[in-house]
């Protein structure tokens, strides 16, 4: 069986997206990537992969989202764009508690976020248990999901070693959650993960609990931006 037809992390379109923002032509890329351009092709065609802490540093040097590179993910009008159209992605981090690490974010600029991109497998293995606890699922599932032993899932937990970025996707897809969420804490881009927690807390509303719900948080996020301005 064709092993390229089973990716599901679309190097090709982060490439894209790069090539977009950068206007970078393919050797630049691959320079940037530290490879020659027929790995770079090679990588684009499904012949051959990159180390996820490759990918984390392309993300968060240009702001991406690693959930955009999902193959067959769902459109992004995952939320009620009439109801919550307005409110901005700072305003709902803000809701969601995040003002803490919003601070610590700005004060960590620099030197920080390589040095947790180089060790995020303790942080991405935490993520993961956490999650898989709160959603009841037990290790053996899992580690059925990704036909591997039990002891080798829970090194991944554990942080002792790390996988590829196809079965961190394969684990987000189990655990219904943006892939963005299990690398919460080591990349910077959480438009993802603030519409999987704004979808929750809409979550069986009706319109007018809704509209109640948008008001208040706008006037939430208002009070912070002040607050912040301090």
């Amino acid at each position: 069986m064709d092993r390229g037809k089973e990716r599901l992390f679309r190097y090709d379109k982060m490439f894209e997206e790069i090539q977009r923002i950068t206007k970078m032509n393919q050797r630049q890329i691959s320079e940037l990537i530290n490879c020659t351009e027929v790995h770079l092709s090679n990588i684009k065609h499904k012949k051959a992969t990159m180390p996820v802490s490759k990918i984390l540093d392309l993300v968060n040097r240009f702001s991406l989202s690693l959930d955009d590179f999902v193959y067959n993910r769902e459109s992004d009008e995952t939320l009620d764009v009439a109801v919550f159209g307005k409110l901005e992605q700072d305003e709902v981090l803000f809701l969601l508690d995040c003002l803490k690490l919003y601070r610590k974010k700005k004060e960590q600029r620099g030197g920080k976020q390589q040095l947790e991109i180089q060790h995020y497998e303790k942080v991405v293995g935490k993520n993961i248990k956490k999650i898989r606890k709160e959603k009841k699922i037990s290790v053996k599932y899992m580690s059925n999901v990704l036909v591997m032993k039990e002891e080798s899932y829970r090194n991944i937990e554990s942080g002792t070693f790390g996988t590829t970025m196809d079965n961190y996707i394969l684990i987000a897809g189990t655990f219904d959650v943006p892939v963005s969420l299990l690398f919460s804490g080591v990349v910077e881009n959480k438009k993802d993960v603030v519409e999987y927690y704004a979808e929750q807390m809409f979550q069986g509303m009706d319109r007018e609990g809704k509209e109640k719900a948008q008001k208040n948080i706008i006037k939430m996020a208002e009070l912070i931006h002040e607050m912040m301005q301090e």
